[in-house]
């Protein structure tokens, strides 16, 4: 079965089940659009209510005894097991709350209740980030006054703690792990909602200076980040909740496809363009992940070239695919960033090779292959290993740097 996967942004409905839409994927998305009303959520006979004012939580609800105030209050040994029994018997006699009789018999301070409460509410929400399956209806509503009472429960803050209290080894989380070449970008809350209450100066600091676009590899492995993989990768699912960064990925990991590509034009276009305009659409979404995950001469390999004089055929190939003019200036947005995701890299790639086989000791030009002719130097022996290396082991950047420094070393050498 597929992991879950966080949804678009935008397409939340109000009511669902939580193995459609992750609990903190909803509740990120309601703080969004500060939702104010009642968030009614079941599971089986658990019956649990969260109260918003412009998306933060100001009150819960549960049926589980497990998290009532008077069990709070007892374990954390504010009050004793008898004193919560007396308590509970007046309650049930005269039909007031709990708080108010242990603050009218001074078993509990009004600042006490308040710091009890909120930790209630709090842990009702949290303890939900652990449920797989569940129901939800969302309705807005005023607040009553009487379920207005907690105000400071900050929910960045609250998304971080609770997605690494519960699901520090779900497959939300470890999903990341297989999606690395999956591309990030900045969302529709980029700059609205510092996380300055749960992350330290140099997170923050770091997300200040990330980049409108990288991988999510790039992002989990970042040394500015200052933190191990799990706690980076639930640093990630929290800013995905929050819209701070969004999911770039049409290649089918995380967000839905149109089956339909539409032509973006104000123009008439032909039925050989529309036909074209899919096969573009296809193209891409085959190849994206292959061409992400390629580096070096392995890319080009893609194209079915693996020699010196194959790079320029490869990258013109490359470029007439994927930035051919007609087919680009019609596509959709999505696909041509995409495109022009594969250009940049290729063309990157492609540079980066050609000044590499520019280069030599002596300034002249490296051989095009001397395995080509029969009667070799032995200095030329080199250039053929070098050669071999570069053209068929599908070796990766570093390596063929390395290979080529060692090319160079043993040239000196002679």
């Amino acid at each position: 079965m597929p992991p879950p996967r966080p949804e678009k942004r935008g397409t939340i409905p109000l009511s669902g089940d939580f193995d459609d839409v992750p609990f903190p994927r909803l509740l990120g998305h309601l703080f969004t659009i500060r939702f104010t009303g009642k968030i009614a959520i079941t599971r089986g006979n658990i019956e649990k209510e969260i109260f918003l004012k412009e998306g933060s939580p100001v009150y819960a609800t549960s049926n589980l005894s497990c998290e009532s105030l008077g069990r709070h209050l007892v374990e954390q040994g504010i009050i004793t097991q008898k004193t919560h029994w007396k308590a509970v018997q007046k309650m049930i006699a005269t039909g007031r709350k709990l708080g108010d009789i242990l603050i009218e018999e001074q078993e509990l301070s009004p600042f006490e209740l308040f710091q009890a409460l909120r930790f209630q509410t709090q842990e009702k929400i949290e303890n939900i980030f652990g449920w797989e399956m569940g129901a939800y209806d969302c309705t807005e509503m005023a607040v009553p006054t009487e379920k207005s009472i907690v105000t400071d429960i900050d929910v960045p803050a609250l998304l971080f703690a609770g997605i690494g209290r519960f699901l520090k080894n779900s497959s939300l989380l470890d999903q990341f792990d297989d999606k690395e070449d999956v591309w990030l970008r900045r969302g529709s809350r980029w700059g609205r909602i510092p996380p300055q209450n749960f992350l330290p100066l140099k997170q923050r600091k770091f997300l200040d200076t990330l980049p409108p676009e990288l991988p999510v590899g790039r992002f989990l492995e970042s040394a500015g980040l200052g933190m191990g993989r799990p706690l980076a990768r639930q640093l990630l699912f929290t800013l995905l909740c929050l819209d701070v960064l969004e999911i770039d990925d049409p290649a089918g990991l995380w967000l839905e496809v149109e089956a339909e590509c539409t032509p973006v034009t104000d123009h008439p276009v032909t039925v050989g363009e529309v036909e074209a305009l899919r096969r573009f659409q296809s193209m891409i979404l085959s190849n994206y992940p292959r061409i992400m995950r390629a580096s070096g001469i392995e890319l080009f390999s893609l194209e079915g070239h693996y020699d010196e004089m194959g790079l320029k055929t490869a990258y013109y190939s490359f470029a007439r695919k994927y930035h051919d003019a007609k087919v680009y200036e019609i596509a959709p947005p999505y696909l041509q960033r995409l495109a022009d995701r594969i250009f940049e890299k290729v063309t990157e790639e492609y540079e980066f090779f050609h000044s590499l086989l520019e280069k030599r000791p002596d300034g002249r030009a490296l051989a095009k292959d001397p395995r080509r002719s029969p009667k070799r130097k032995p200095e030329d022996q080199l250039e053929a290993e070098l050669n071999f290396i570069r053209g068929v082991a599908f070796v990766k950047k570093r390596e063929y740097e390395k290979a080529f420094e060692a090319f160079q070393a043993a040239i000196h050498a002679d």
